[in-house]
C-alpha cells in the first residue's frame, strides 16, 4: 500500500502557492509552522479538520464541495460546532448561546482557529441581541487579528487571507467607530478578484464586499466620496456581482444585491441627462424591469420556502458536502457489505482493535483505517473531492463539466469529459466510477444509447465500489457522495411506478437516517 504518499488531497500545494503568488511564510502566518503545513502535505500528520480548512481556503480553495473523514474525537467536535451554526440559522439564538458556553469550556481556546470561531459566534449572537457597534467591532478585530497578525501594518495584498478572514474584516470595517470606510470594502472586492481564489469562493464572499460598498457610499456626507463612488460605477460592481452569483448557482447576498441594483438603476434614470442618451435610457429602463422581476421571483421562492430574503450570517461560510465519523463508516459499511469482524482486519489489525473502533473507543493509526476503507471499497482519501488525486485543472473542468449538463450543452460536456479523463487516474475505482456516471448520463440525453442501456451503465459505475445487494441489505446505510449520485440518476430513469423505483428511494431514505436522527436530536427538523 506504501506509505503516507496516500495523502493526495495536496499533491497540488506548489501549484496553488504559486497560483494566489504567495509564499509558504504568507500561507502559515498566524496558523503555524511550516513544518506542520509539510506534514499536512506528505501526510505524516493530521492536524485537525480547521487547520486543513484554512490552509485550503488560503490557497483560494473552496471547501464546501470537499468529504470528510474524520476520527471520532474530531468529528463530535465537528458535530458540536455544526449545532451552534444551526441554531444561529434557525434563529435559535438563546440556544446557539448556550451551546457556544459549552463549547468554549470543552475546548482549547489557546487553539488560534477555535478561539476565533467562537469569538465570531458572539459577535452574531451579540448582534441580534442589540450589542453596540463599538463591541461588535471589537470583537470582529479580535478575531480577525488572532490569524491575522499583520492585519494593521500590511496591505491586503501582501497577506494571504482565507475567505473567513475577509468576512471577518469586512464585518469590523462595519462597525468601525469612526464610520464604514468605501475603500476598504473597494480593497477587500478587489482582493477577492485578483488574488487566485476559485469562483465558488468568489461567490460567496464578494457580493457581500460589494453589498458593503454600495451602503456604505449611499450612507456617507462626503461628497467627495459620492463622487468617487458615483452611481454609475457602483452599478458596474452590483453587476460584476449578480453576474458571479448567477454564474455559480448561488444565492448568499443575492436579494441585496438585487435590491441596491434596483435603487441605482431607478436614480440614474431620473437623472436629466438621460434624455440625450435615448440608447442608454432604453437599455437602463430594459434593466430595470428584468431587475425587478428578479427580485420579485426570488422575494416568492423566499416566502414559500419561509427563509428570510436578507443574508443575516456567515454560517454559509462553514458549509461542506458531508462530513462522516470514520468509526461508523467502518462498522456501517462492514454489515452493509456482510463482513464479518475477522475477516475484516485479516492481516491490518487484531479484532479487539477493530471491536474498540467502531464502539468509538479508539482513534487508531491512520495507516490501519486506510486499509480497512481500502477492504471496504472506499478510497483512502480523508478530504476529497469526488476525484481522488486529482489537481487543480481536473477539478475545475469537473465542475464545468457538470454546469454543462446542468445546462444541457451536451456537446461541450463531451469535449470536457475526454479532457477530464486525461487529467485524472482511470485506475482508481472511484475516478472510474465519477466519470462513467457521467458518460452514461451525455450519452442518454443526446440520444446515443436507450433507457435501458444507461440504466445498465450505470449500474455497472455503482458496483465499482459497492454490490446492488449490498444496497438492497437491511439495516443502516453509508453511501459515498458519488454511490449516492449514482442512485438518484438510476432512479431518474426509472419508472416512477414500478417496485424497483420503490425499493430504491426506500433504501435511499434509509441510507439518510443518520442525518434524519441528528436533525431530529437537535430539535432542528
Amino acid at each position: 500500500m506504501g506509505s503516507r504518499k496516500k495523502t493526495r488531497q495536496f499533491d497540488q500545494f506548489v501549484i496553488e502557492l504559486s497560483k494566489r503568488n504567495i509564499t509558504m511564510d504568507q500561507l502559515c502566518q498566524g496558523l503555524c509552522s511550516k513544518r506542520m503545513v509539510c506534514y499536512l502535505k506528505s501526510g505524516e500528520r493530521s492536524p485537525g479538520k480547521l487547520l486543513q480548512d484554512r490552509i485550503l481556503e488560503r490557497l483560494g480553495i473552496e471547501t464546501e464541495n470537499y468529504e470528510y473523514f474524520l476520527f471520532n474525537e474530531e468529528y463530535n467536535c465537528w458535530e458540536a460546532r455544526q449545532l451552534i451554526l444551526h441554531n444561529i440559522t434557525c434563529e435559535n439564538w438563546e440556544r446557539a448561546e448556550q451551546l457556544l458556553w459549552e463549547y468554549r469550556d470543552t475546548h482549547d481556546m489557546d487553539n488560534a482557529l477555535e478561539k476565533q470561531f467562537c469569538l465570531s459566534i458572539q459577535a452574531q449572537i451579540r448582534r441580534r441581541q442589540g450589542e453596540t457597534p463599538e463591541t461588535l467591532s471589537r470583537l470582529y478585530e479580535e478575531a480577525a487579528r488572532l490569524t491575522v497578525p499583520d492585519l494593521e501594518n500590511k496591505p491586503l495584498s501582501e497577506l494571504a487571507l482565507s475567505l473567513k478572514e475577509l468576512d471577518l474584516i469586512l464585518e469590523a470595517e462595519h462597525y468601525r467607530k469612526g464610520g464604514e470606510r468605501p475603500q476598504q470594502y473597494q480593497e477587500i472586492a478587489d482582493y477577492i478578484l485578483t488574488s487566485g481564489f476559485d469562483s465558488t469562493c468568489v461567490a460567496k464572499l464578494y457580493p457581500k464586499a460589494i453589498y458593503f460598498l454600495c451602503r456604505s457610499v449611499e450612507k456617507t456626507p462626503d461628497p467627495t466620496c459620492r463622487k468617487q463612488w458615483n452611481d454609475n460605477k457602483l452599478l458596474s460592481q452590483c453587476n460584476r456581482a449578480f453576474a458571479v452569483l448567477r454564474k455559480n448557482f448561488i444565492l448568499y447576498y443575492f436579494w441585496e444585491v438585487l435590491d441596491m441594483r434596483g435603487k441605482l438603476l431607478e436614480r440614474l434614470l431620473q437623472d436629466p441627462a438621460l434624455t440625450q442618451e435615448p440608447h442608454r435610457a432604453m437599455s437602463l429602463t430594459g434593466l430595470c424591469r428584468k431587475n425587478a422581476l428578479w427580485k420579485q421571483a426570488l422575494e416568492k421562492i423566499y416566502a414559500e420556502l419561509r427563509i428570510p430574503k436578507r443574508t443575516y450570517d456567515n454560517c454559509y461560510l462553514y458549509t461542506v458536502k458531508g462530513v462522516s465519523c470514520i468509526n461508523d463508516v467502518v462498522r456501517i459499511r462492514r454489515k452493509m457489505l456482510g463482513i464479518s469482524q475477522k475477516e475484516l482486519c485479516e492481516n491490518i489489525c487484531d479484532t479487539a482493535t477493530l471491536r474498540r473502533l467502531e464502539q468509538r473507543k479508539t482513534v487508531t493509526h491512520r495507516d490501519i483505517a486506510e486499509k480497512l476503507f481500502e477492504r471496504l471499497g472506499l478510497s483512502t482519501e480523508f478530504i476529497r473531492t469526488n476525484l481522488v488525486s486529482a489537481g487543480y485543472d481536473a477539478k475545475q473542468k469537473m465542475k464545468l463539466l457538470e454546469m454543462c449538463i446542468m445546462k444541457r450543452k451536451w456537446e461541450d460536456a463531451k469535449l470536457l469529459l475526454e479532457q477530464l479523463q486525461s487529467l485524472i487516474s482511470m485506475d482508481i475505482p472511484v475516478n472510474r466510477q465519477a466519470i462513467m456516471r457521467q458518460e452514461a448520463l451525455i450519452r442518454w440525453h443526446s440520444a446515443e444509447i436507450s433507457r435501458n442501456e444507461y440504466l445498465s451503465l450505470v449500474r455497472a459505475a455503482l458496483e465499482l465500489t459497492l454490490p446492488i445487494k449490498a444496497f438492497y441489505s437491511e439495516g443502516e446505510k453509508y453511501l459515498t457522495n458519488e454511490e449516492q449520485l449514482c442512485i438518484r440518476n438510476l432512479m431518474w430513469a426509472m419508472d416512477k411506478t414500478s417496485d424497483e423505483y420503490a425499493v430504491y428511494a426506500q433504501m435511499l431514505t434509509a441510507s439518510c437516517e443518520k442525518a434524519t436522527e441528528w436533525f431530529t436530536k437537535t430539535g432542528l427538523e
